[in-house]
């Protein structure tokens, strides 16, 4: 988010940490005042639709407490995270072997139907999530793609609701400014 600084002599443009009080989100002040709800809600329309259909994951992003970044604990490395990684694309390798794709993210529509086939409980949470959250026939795909990728990553042949709401979850700006 950017704000602007004007002084007497000048006018510059500086990033901010704030983020607007009413969405329940708040930060310290580091340059100026940040821009009020109707210029967010303005910033959003701008963005939405077309072009939001077109980002396979957004989610917003809190800031890390230095607490936390200070702190010695034990996550997953980057080295096993890139074994994941490697093991993701080689299921996708043998999936895809005879087709011309090579990921899931590539998937047309009638891939998406024969590789990401859903239980009946998982048909109900994307129904509802294309009812409730207005997900768009786009929007929906890439749902199951990411869907799809998770599943791999935790070597799954299925998808199941975990993977699903996961990747619903991944569709935060298709929620109406982030409530």
């Amino acid at each position: 988010m950017l704000c602007r600084v004007a002084e007497k002599t000048s006018s510059d443009q500086a990033p901010t940490r704030q983020i607007c009080e009413k969405h329940g989100k708040t930060a310290p002040l580091v340059f100026a005042k940040v821009r009020q709800l109707p210029q967010i809600e303005r910033y959003m329309a701008k963005i939405s639709g077309p072009l939001i259909d077109r980002i396979d994951l957004h989610m917003e992003v809190p800031a890390v407490p230095y607490k936390e970044l200070s702190a010695e604990r034990a996550g997953t490395s980057s080295a096993q995270m890139r074994e994941q990684v490697v093991a993701a694309r080689a299921i996708q390798a043998t999936r895809f072997t005879g087709v011309n794709t090579r990921y899931n993210a590539h998937m047309s529509s009638r891939l998406i139907r024969q590789f990401c086939k859903l239980t009946p409980p998982c048909q109900e949470l994307i129904k509802a999530s294309v009812n409730d959250l207005g997900l768009s026939a786009r929007a929906h795909d890439k749902v199951l793609r990411v869907a799809r990728t998770i599943a791999d990553l935790e070597a799954s042949d299925a998808i199941d609701e975990n993977h699903l709401s996961e990747a619903i979850n991944y569709r935060m700006l298709d929620r109406q400014m982030w409530t």
